[in-house]
C-alpha cells in the first residue's frame, strides 16, 4: 500500500532559494511569495495575509519565497505572520544534491 499527498506542481516561473545539505520537508501547503511580491497560497492569490494569517493562529506556516524575491518584503511578511499570531515561521527553499 502506498500513502500520499498530491498537491498542485509549482509555477514554472517560480525560482525556489538553493540550500545544500539541510534536511528538507515537502510542504503540503505553504504561502508561495513570487518574485513580484504577490503572495499565493493552493494556487490562489491572496488579497489580505492578515485575514489569511487568522486561519493559522498558533501554527507553523511556511513561505516558499522565489530566489529573486525581495528579502524585504519576505521579512515583512514574517514579521505579520508573527504579529497575527503564527507560532513558527517556515522558510522553504530548496536542497540541491552535491
Amino acid at each position: 500500500m502506498v500513502s500520499g499527498t498530491l498537491i498542485k506542481p509549482l509555477e514554472k516561473s517560480l525560482k525556489l532559494i538553493e540550500t545544500r545539505d539541510l534536511e528538507g520537508r515537502e510542504p503540503s501547503n505553504a504561502l508561495v511569495l513570487m518574485q513580484d511580491g504577490r503572495l499565493k497560497f493552493a494556487g490562489l492569490t491572496l488579497e489580505s495575509l492578515e485575514n489569511f494569517a487568522q486561519n493559522y493562529v498558533g501554527e507553523a506556516i511556511r513561505i516558499m519565497p522565489d530566489k529573486n524575491s525581495s528579502a524585504v518584503r519576505l521579512i515583512k511578511i514574517s514579521q505579520i505572520l508573527k504579529q497575527v499570531g503564527a507560532k513558527r515561521i517556515i522558510i522553504v527553499t530548496e536542497n540541491r544534491a552535491k
